[in-house]
């Protein structure tokens, strides 16, 4: 049988399908079908070169010779992927095996796998700085923003972010620490990371290339995810300490830091 996806979304939505698909496909002797949507949300500079990017940076090529059940098609009709290629509807039972099986031997070898092809063509050494680095993800509405009810999207304030610093200021005190804070400019609030620059040892990261954030986010020491799939996936990818809202829709896995 054979399983696809085409999401439309951003690079967090879509990878955390690849992922919990093909750990789906290892364990049940299926093949998937995998294609980026090609109007992928987040190419803030309209980079024509942008899937091309975004392929190179989770290492596609590789990940279809590590796993013989991972096919990439590209150019297929919107119709005929839908038609051809998806044969049911499996996302609720795919999402729950994921989450069902996290501890199984089976998943935390494949997710291993998929850590080292993403760093195969990297350097670990992403920040270096010779720091502790702790990534910190904070999700803002913007204006690429398209599948989302504005209404009803819910994130955390200021507030919450900077008692988490605080928090690990005291936990890490031994270690020479260096924060990130990954974001975009809020829709609502042009000032909204003032709050931020008062700190010493943060960096801002706001609206950088997508390829670099989620780097930042999957080499850091240590991760503070927000509710967002780019979080959820660097932390799947992540050999660090992960700090996790527990209110974000993903299940986090049983070994991760809930906040």
């Amino acid at each position: 049988m054979y399983i696809s996806i085409y999401k439309t979304d951003g690079l967090g939505c879509q990878l955390k399908w690849m992922i919990w698909y093909l750990i789906y496909v290892i364990d049940h002797n299926h093949t998937f079908v995998f294609q980026l949507h090609p109007n992928m949300e987040h190419n803030y500079t309209n980079d024509e070169n942008y899937l091309k990017k975004i392929e190179n940076l989770l290492n596609i090529s590789v990940l279809e010779k590590k796993f013989d059940c991972f096919v990439q098609k590209k150019n297929l009709p919107i119709e005929q992927r839908k038609n051809i290629y998806t044969k049911i509807d499996l996302e609720r039972k795919i999402g729950e095996y994921f989450t069902n099986n996290q501890n199984h031997k089976s998943v935390i070898d494949n997710l291993q796998i998929m850590k080292e092809v993403f760093r195969s063509n990297k350097s670990n050494n992403f920040f270096n700085n010779n720091k502790k680095n702790i990534a910190i993800h904070i999700r803002r509405l913007n204006k690429h923003d398209t599948c989302f009810d504005r209404k009803s999207f819910l994130n955390n304030s200021n507030e919450f972010y900077l008692e988490k610093i605080s928090f690990l200021k005291t936990k890490y005190q031994s270690y020479d620490l260096c924060f990130h804070i990954y974001s975009q400019n809020d829709i609502y609030n042009s000032f909204h990371f003032e709050d931020f620059k008062k700190i010493d040892n943060l960096i801002l990261h706001i609206n950088e290339d997508l390829c670099d954030t989620f780097q930042g986010l999957v080499f850091a020491d240590v991760l503070v995810c927000g509710r967002s799939g780019l979080s959820y996936t660097a932390a799947l990818l992540s050999n660090g300490e992960i700090y996790y809202d527990n209110k974000y829709l993903c299940k986090p896995l049983s070994h991760w830091n809930i906040i």
